[in-house]
């Protein structure tokens, strides 16, 4: 039976599980430190460079974990919702009514470029 171990500090081992209910434990502790009027004293009254290093420091990782994952199931999403849109209308919006030349549709084709190159 195979098993996996973190170490984590002063030579502890933990299982997996262990691991990540100590960066629950973390993370849990970031979010109520943000939350107090400390903080916001401090954003408020620090200069920009020592905001930056407080947030980077305390909360800025888990802010950028969670936008991370925001992005990435929104393009997944779009994704999927351009794929869905291009088998509902094939050829895409250009094949659709209201195209760009549609108004066209009575004038004579263009000569194309390849057989332009080959007369």
């Amino acid at each position: 039976r195979h098993r996996e171990y973190v170490q984590a500090g002063k030579g502890h081992e933990m299982s997996f599980v262990g691991a990540c209910r100590r960066a629950a434990g973390a993370a849990r502790g970031a979010a109520e430190m943000v939350r107090t009027r400390q903080s916001f004293r401090l954003g408020t009254r620090l200069p920009l460079l020592r905001v930056l290093g407080f947030f980077y420091a305390h909360a800025g990782p888990y802010v950028a974990a969670a936008a991370l994952e925001l992005a990435l199931w929104s393009l997944a999403f779009l994704l999927l919702f351009l794929a869905a849109c291009d088998a509902v209308w094939p050829g895409g919006a250009a094949a659709g009514a209201g195209a760009v030349g549609a108004a066209d549709a009575g004038a004579a084709p263009a000569a194309d470029s390849l057989s332009a190159v080959g007369a």
